[in-house]
């Protein structure tokens, strides 16, 4: 038996690592951030005071009211395009407070 057959892939370690840990729902958290700031921009990604999940409901507080009216109005999108990104019903209502 040489060397080679004992190796793993860096991703296959990585992806044992996060299911040895339960760091999916982390992870997928991070990458909800990062689709919200790439479907709505950087203006409103700036706008955006704090974002969290809780029971697959996004909540997000907004700086200025124009931007929570805009994001109100797209959040329908928003969400099917962050749950098509992810390739799972993950966020289930966006709710602004």
């Amino acid at each position: 038996m040489g060397r080679k057959d004992n190796l793993e892939s860096i991703g296959d370690v990585l992806k044992n690592v996060v299911r040895k840990y339960s760091l999916e729902k982390g992870l997928e958290d991070a990458r909800v951030k990062e689709l919200w700031a790439e479907f709505l921009g950087e203006e409103i990604r700036v706008h955006t005071q704090w974002m969290r999940i809780k029971d697959d409901v996004l909540y997000a507080r907004m700086a200025h009211s124009t931007v929570r009216h805009e994001v109100f109005n797209r959040r329908a999108a928003l969400k099917e395009f962050i749950n098509a990104s992810l390739g799972q019903e993950r966020i289930r209502e966006i709710r602004l407070v």
